[in-house]
């Protein structure tokens, strides 16, 4: 019998170490540098017990906890819901809904307050999803990246509130407004600000120290790996909340009363364009999971 042991690393632990090194991989646009972070976060998380993915979404809220209780001392529900998520009796996203919608004009706060709301949100819908391991993972994550999301406007509106005023005003009157100026992205998207990426560096090296320190590889590698892959497809056509396939249905072209032929040529351009938009961002994707899945050790 062989004495040799077993140096065997568990594909989570690789998922995660890739994560880490993704963090820091260059991209000059946010979309596809956070989209392989969804995906690698997804990779780590998935089948993890539901503490372990609750208890990530919710220390990655609680760094950004403070400075939302500042702006609004007297709103202390928001920790509340975040704590209540690690207890038996946890909050539904119904009720961080109910109490958003509900709150005054003056408290319904700015862009970062409103990512962090969504973060409660989701970590709360993946407490009451445990039969639904897709939903449990993917709410997780969303709600990390809602949580990190806050931190980067926090920055945001600190080094270009001009900009970010004008993003907030965009996002509640969307319908009313001109299209965003040609040059708009290039001078004022906030990913062009080195203390934004800083900030969001700063917030995703948190959750693979989090990570790293709950020990993730002690836990078994993935047993249903089908359910795995159809998940980031999924999540790659749209970041969502993802519940299994029969637990919902899915509309088919030339069912539910939609006529692919009725549409017009301006829509069908505009989709055209929405198309080759996506496919140079999924190029953008691939070229940063190449760099990713270069272990710089084997240099």
């Amino acid at each position: 019998m062989s004495s040799t042991p077993n140096t065997s690393v568990s594909h989570r632990v690789v998922c995660l170490d890739r994560l880490a090194r993704a963090v820091h991989a260059p991209s000059d646009r946010c979309f596809p540098w956070n989209k392989v972070l969804r995906r690698h976060l997804c990779l780590v998380l998935w089948e993890l017990p539901l503490n372990v993915q609750v208890g990530l979404a919710v220390a990655t809220a609680e760094r950004y906890l403070p400075a939302f209780e500042r702006k609004h001392p007297h709103l202390t529900q928001l920790r509340e819901f975040f704590v209540r998520c690690l207890t038996a009796d946890p909050p539904t996203d119904d009720d961080v809904e109910t109490w958003a919608t509900n709150l005054s004009e003056e408290d319904v706060g700015d862009l970062a307050d409103s990512a962090l709301r969504v973060a409660a949100s989701r970590v709360a819908q993946a407490t009451r999803e445990i039969p639904e391991p897709t939903a449990v993972t993917s709410a997780c994550m969303l709600s990390v990246v809602n949580a990190i999301g806050a931190g980067e406007e926090e920055v945001w509106m600190a080094v270009d509130p001009e900009a970010a005023q004008e993003a907030l005003e965009r996002f509640r009157r969307s319908e009313d407004l001109p299209p965003l100026p040609r040059d708009w992205s290039k001078y004022r998207d906030p990913w062009h600000r080195p203390e934004v990426r800083n900030a969001a560096y700063a917030g995703w090296d948190a959750v693979v120290a989090w990570l790293r320190a709950a020990d993730v590889g002690q836990y078994p590698d993935y047993l249903d790996r089908k359910m795995l892959a159809w998940m980031l497809r999924e999540l790659k056509r749209l970041p969502r909340v993802i519940h299994p396939p029969h637990a919902h249905e899915v509309d088919r072209p030339g069912e539910g009363g939609w006529d692919a032929e009725a549409e017009d040529q301006d829509t069908r351009a505009a989709l055209a364009v929405a198309e080759q938009k996506k496919a140079d961002a999924n190029a953008e994707t691939e070229a940063l999971e190449d760099v990713v899945r270069k272990d710089p050790r084997q240099s």
